[in-house]
């Protein structure tokens, strides 16, 4: 049973993916005293556990998450969006 659930995450890395993220969300759900990981650590965990069974993950679904060429960050900028520094245009106060 277990050779052929590895299988399957061997041969489909899309599954591979989405149980990942389920099983790290809920470790990251699990509550010990007052103590509780967190989403992004609990996936960051099952991510590693699937990797040490030996599921590799392909490039194509590797290169969902990469930024791709040439596009450009951007950057919250609210000084640039106003149009000037005074509160509002009818009075002109700073």
């Amino acid at each position: 049973m277990i050779h052929w659930f590895l299988d399957v995450l061997r041969h489909h890395p899309e599954v591979t993916f989405c149980l990942v993220l389920g099983i790290g969300y809920v470790l990251g759900k699990l509550k010990l005293g007052s103590f509780t990981l967190g989403a992004v650590t609990g996936t960051l965990l099952a991510g590693v556990i699937v990797g040490q069974l030996g599921v590799k993950v392909s490039g194509e679904v590797k290169q969902c998450f990469r930024r791709q060429p040439g596009a450009r960050r951007r950057r919250w900028a609210m000084a640039s969006r106003m149009p000037s520094a005074t509160c509002c245009s009818r009075c002109g106060a700073r």
